[in-house]
This record gives C-alpha cells, sequence and structure tokens, in this order.
C-alpha cells in the first residue's frame, strides 16, 4: 500500500516537472490521465470534497475536477448533468479559464449524443476565448488550443468532412510531437484510427491505435486501454482474431479495475461480436447481454439502439425470435428521432430483416423501405458536402490564381504562364470533381447491386431452415445429374421424412415444429460435405444430393445423419421426444433420363422405409413402386 503511494507521488511529481502535458491540468482537462484510482473512488472524493465545502471559487473547481474524470470516463450522462448544475449555479461567477474548459465539455458532450453541429459550436466558442486571451492569464495557451483543434479535427469527421479531418489531424500529431507532448500526439493517433475506421481503411486504423497505445505514457494506464480495445477491433478486422482476444482481455481486465462501465460496454459488444464469428452463440450472447445492461445504465440512446441491434441479431441467431423482435423494435424506436443516419440504416435494416423472417411481409417491406430511404440520405449528404468542399476549394484556387495574374499583368510572359497553369488547374479540378462524382454513382449502383441481390436470395432460400427451396434444390440437382452423365461418376440421391411429424405439431405445437426442423436442418449443414446439396422440399421433407458417392458411401453418410441426430438431440433444449428420420436412397445408374425421375426412385424407397417401421434408410430397388412399398 505504502509502496503504490509512494509509487503515485513520483508520477505525479514527474508529471509536474518533466511531462511536458501536465501543463494541461490548468484547465483540469488530463487531470486524471495519470490515476491509477478507480472510477467509483475518485468520484467519492470529490464529491466529498464539493458536500463539505461552502467556499465558491473551490466549489466550482471542484465541480469542473468532477467533469474532468466524467470526460475522460466517457460518461456523457453524468458529464451532462454537471455541466448544468455549473450553469444553473455558478454561471455568472466563472473565470475565463473555467468558461474555456465549459465549452471544452460541452462540446464534448454534444458530440458524443451525435449532436455533431451543436458540438462543432462550442468548440469554435472555446477556441475563440483561447485566442483572445493573453498568454499570461492561461498557462501554455498553445497546448491546450491544439487540444481543441484535435476535438474539432475528429468531430468535423462525423459531420462527413474525411479529407479536413484526416490532414488536420495528422498536422497537430506532428505539431504535438515537435513540442514534445505525447498525450495529445497519442490523442491525435487514436483519432486518426477513428476516422479511417469510419472510411474503412481497417489496417491504416489498425495502425494508428496500436501507435496510439505506444505513444500514450506508460503510466497512462487508464487512455491506453481504451485505445487497446480499439486496436483490437482493427485487429480481428483485418484478420487475426486470436490475436484481438488477447488484446481485448488484457484491455478489459484494465477497465474492470478502473471502473470504466462505458468503454466496459463497447468491450463487451466486440467480445460479443468475436464469438459469433467464431460461432459461439451462446457465448456472443452471454457478453452482448452485459453489454446492453451497461449501456442501458449509460443511457445513450444512440449507443443503446446500437447495442439492442446486436443483440436482437444474435438472439435470432439462438432461436429466440419473439425476444430477437423486441429488442430490434426498440432499437428502432430509438433511432426514430436521432440525426444518426447510420444508425437509422442499421436498426430499421435488422428489424425489417426480422420481421421477414417472422412472416410479417409487410412491416418488414415498411422497415426495409425505411433503412433504405436513410441509407440513401446518408449517400446524398455525403455527396453533397464534399461537393461543397471541392466548390470552396476551387473558389479558393481561382481567387488566388487570379492574384497571381493581377500583380504580375505588367509582365506579358509571366501572365502567359499564370494562364497556361490556371488552365492546367480548372482542368485537374474539374476531372477531379467528375473522378468523385463517378465514384459516388458506381458506390450507389454497388449498394442498389447489393440490396437487389439478398432479394434474390431471399427468393431461392427456405425462410425458415436458410437450406435452398424445392426449385433450388432440384436445379442443383439437375446440374450435378448431367455432371454425372456427362463424367461417368455416382450420383446418389436421399429423401429425407422426419417421422411422425404431424404429431410433434399436435402434441407440442406448431412453433415446436419449426424449431424440430431448423434443429435437422442444423443437423444436415454439420454433416454434409462442400460437394453435397441439402433442400426442403416439403413439410417435413428433405432432398440431398450426394455427387461422386455409391450406394455404400451414401448409407455411411445416413448412418452419420443418424448417429449425429441422435447425439444433439441429447444435448439440445428441443423437447419433443425422440426424433428420428426416415431416408429412401436411389443411385444414377444409366436408365435415368433426368434428376427428377432419380428423385422419385428415391422417395419411393423413402415408403418403403417409412412402411418397414421408420428410423430406418431403404436402397430403391429396380421395379419397386409405392404401392410395392405400401
Amino acid at each position: 500500500m505504502v509502496k503504490g503511494r509512494l509509487l503515485r507521488i513520483f508520477i505525479l511529481c514527474a508529471t509536474i516537472f518533466w511531462l511536458p502535458d501536465a501543463l494541461a491540468r490548468t484547465l483540469s482537462a488530463f487531470e486524471y490521465a495519470y490515476e491509477e484510482r478507480p472510477f467509483s473512488e475518485v468520484q467519492g472524493a470529490l464529491q466529498a470534497q464539493i458536500d463539505n465545502n461552502k467556499n465558491p471559487k473551490i466549489l466550482i473547481q471542484s465541480k469542473l475536477s468532477l467533469a474532468g474524470l466524467f470526460y475522460q470516463y466517457d460518461r456523457v450522462d453524468l458529464l451532462s448533468a454537471t455541466i448544468d448544475l455549473i450553469k444553473q449555479k455558478s454561471s455568472d461567477s466563472l473565470t475565463i479559464e473555467q468558461k474555456i474548459l465549459m465549452n471544452f465539455f460541452q462540446g464534448y458532450s454534444y458530440s458524443r449524443d451525435y449532436q455533431y453541429e451543436r458540438a462543432s459550436d462550442f468548440y469554435n466558442d472555446g477556441l475563440a476565448l483561447l485566442t483572445g486571451t493573453d498568454a499570461s492569464t492561461i498557462n501554455e495557451r498553445e497546448y491546450l488550443i491544439t487540444l481543441f483543434e484535435i476535438y474539432m479535427a475528429a468531430n468535423s469527421a462525423y459531420l462527413q468532412e474525411y479529407s479536413n479531418s484526416i490532414q488536420a489531424l495528422s498536422t497537430l500529431k506532428v505539431q504535438a510531437d515537435e513540442r514534445d507532448w505525447p498525450l495529445l500526439s497519442a490523442h491525435a493517433l487514436y483519432w486518426l484510427g477513428d476516422v479511417n475506421y469510419s472510411l474503412k481503411n481497417y489496417e491504416q486504423a489498425e495502425q494508428y491505435f496500436r501507435s496510439s497505445v505506444k505513444k500514450y505514457p506508460v503510466a497512462a494506464i487508464h487512455l491506453r486501454a481504451k485505445s487497446q480495445v480499439k486496436e483490437a477491433q482493427m485487429t480481428n478486422i483485418v484478420g487475426d482474431r486470436e490475436q484481438a482476444f488477447a488484446l481485448l482481455n488484457q484491455a478489459t481486465e484494465q477497465l474492470e479495475q478502473l471502473g470504466d462501465i462505458a468503454t466496459l460496454a463497447y468491450s463487451h459488444l466486440l467480445k460479443s461480436y468475436f464469438h459469433s464469428k467464431n460461432l459461439d452463440h451462446e457465448a456472443a450472447l452471454t457478453w452482448i447481454a452485459k453489454s446492453v445492461t451497461l449501456r442501458e445504465m449509460l443511457g445513450n440512446n444512440g449507443d443503446i439502439a446500437n447495442s439492442y441491434v446486436h443483440y436482437s441479431a444474435i438472439l435470432a441467431e439462438n432461436n429466440q425470435p419473439v425476444k430477437a423482435l423486441e429488442y430490434a423494435q426498440r432499437a428502432s424506436a430509438l433511432v426514430a428521432e436521432s440525426e444518426d443516419l447510420a444508425g437509422q440504416w442499421d436498426a430499421y435494416n435488422n428489424y425489417g430483416g426480422l420481421l421477414y423472417a417472422n412472416g410479417d411481409y409487410k412491416q418488414a417491406f415498411e422497415f426495409m423501405s425505411k433503412s433504405e430511404r436513410a441509407l440513401l440520405a446518408k449517400a446524398r449528404l455525403d455527396m453533397t458536402q464534399e461537393s461543397a468542399r471541392l466548390i470552396n476549394q476551387f473558389e479558393f484556387q481561382q481567387q488566388r490564381l487570379n492574384n497571381q495574374f493581377l500583380d504580375e499583368k505588367n509582365a506579358l510572359l509571366q501572365k502567359q504562364l499564370n494562364q497556361e497553369q490556371l488552365l492546367l488547374k480548372r482542368q485537374s479540378i474539374t476531372i477531379m470533381v467528375l473522378s468523385i462524382f463517378v465514384i459516388l454513382i458506381c458506390l450507389l449502383l454497388i449498394l442498389i447491386y447489393k440490396l437487389y441481390r439478398n432479394n434474390k436470395l431471399l427468393a431461392v432460400k427456405d425462410h425458415l431452415t436458410t437450406l435452398p427451396n424445392r426449385r433450388t434444390i432440384f436445379e442443383n440437382g439437375e446440374r450435378a445429374f448431367l455432371m454425372s452423365k456427362r463424367y461417368q461418376q455416382n450420383l446418389c440421391v436421399l429423401m429425407v421424412d422426419i417421422d411422425n411429424f404431424k404429431l410433434i405439431n399436435d402434441n407440442y405445437g406448431h412453433d415446436m415444429g419449426d424449431k424440430a426442423l431448423v434443429f435437422v436442418a442444423n443437423v444436415f449443414k454439420s454433416v454434409l460435405r462442400t460437394t453435397d446439396c441439402v433442400g426442403r422440399v416439403g413439410g417435413e421433407e428433405f432432398l440431398v444430393s450426394l455427387p461422386n458417392t455409391n450406394e455404400e458411401q451414401a448409407m455411411q453418410f445416413v448412418q452419420r445423419l443418424f448417429d449425429e441426430l441422435a447425439q444433439k438431440l441429447k444435448s439440445h433444449p428441443l423437447k419433443v421426444g425422440e426424433l428420428t428420420v426416415s431416408v429412401g436412397l436411389a443411385m444414377n445408374t444409366p436408365e435415368y433420363e433426368s434428376f427428377i425421375a432419380l428423385a422419385k426412385s428415391a422417395d419411393v424407397a423413402l415408403y418403403k422405409a417409412k412402411q418397414q417401421g421408420r428410423n430406418q434408410a431403404q436402397i430403391y430397388c429396380k421395379g419397386m413402386t409405392h404401392k410395392e412399398a405400401e
């Protein structure tokens, strides 16, 4: 305990005397960058100081220190309440320095609440106060100006001004390095990673987040952990999920010790996503539920909606359609009044898909339409803002060249040279504008094509089991049949029927019957080879095509199917008693002229299996008929 306190005292001294970043403590922006105590302990100490002190000046500074703690821990709910309290009770007695800090916190609060225009206004107001104040009244004014400019540049990315954001953050990072400000340099790297993530430049984003972790001083354990969460996310996207898990677990341990529930909510969501990609749906469901609980505590509607979308998707994967629809509907309601077009698209698209899977096609169409409108609105906004930026850039270049022309009008040769330069630059800008326009049109066409492809996919899949439907499996089977004939290869067809399926529906209800169908379909998926194909051809009937397979191999496959079905039924929550299938098998021989004929023979063999007592497989023999099977 004593050693820990001595270490903190040493770090504090080093911060004050040797680290340039400590200069920001003038306005408390980074007051807790090197704090090792957990959030609740620091909050409790500050609150006790506020409750036990009557000096107005000390009270204001203590409240601002508390706001600084909430800012670092992304507790926007508490930060907004603290700002409102200061404005109500102490607005007239704030110093210039305190007003600057208030503008910074208000800008950050609005930015985290997806109100980027208002955030920009507060950042600009704070920067105006800074630049209009004498350096003697604010220690290291340039440091704080750089801090404001970093957050203004990050906020401009949310306003789709990506080029300006990246350029400004890159410049500010270089300035921070030149002046030996590691915290600001790491902050610039962090936001460069965030902007590149928004632009889907995942490898570049990973490099920036990794660099920010290394750039933060070792004592800034909280800021390093937050950056490491982002690094883990990018590492997973780039491809090394094992390393991503290791990074995320390490960061989560630090965040839990420090009590950062805002970043933990995001960390749990990522962990759920990682497990989902590993097909560990139970673990994915556990971690997303934890994320939802934390985000509901925090009260940020945009973050809550984002968690609800992920939660509903994983619930659907775990065969909980009712609860999945409930959370998808909640997410849609939360984003309805927001300005977050990307969030609206995600929530509406998810809800529409679940409604479609549930058979509510009218509402599904309505929310899919809303999703498409939100996506198109975002695309139009991006195009409009980028076009406006290019027009401003063009006008600026044009004015600059005109001024050059006027300054050098007495020199004919120089005048002609300027005219040629003007023409070339105009052509370059025109080509650039046209190129960007073409790219945006292409992106829009790609989006439309993807929507068309998704709709087309729905036409070839069985909506309940996600297996190919009757038409698709017969088309695939006919292709396999033709290949078998052409290259003299074996081909076996299985017709599979769930035994006593009507009793399951009668005794347990149609909902349990649907779950039984999904269960059997998943068993098929687990035993099929990549070259095999299975589809649902009727209520409880499935058809399997086994290329390059003779009768003996096909019967081995059937035995694997029976074994896997029995094994998985033991551990599956499906409570329908005994669940077995009957199988009819037919192998392609020269007398068959079509796949349909081969499938009919398998169907005849299936009837015989049913007649012989079910839960068995029968091989079609020449001359066998339905009547004979009966």
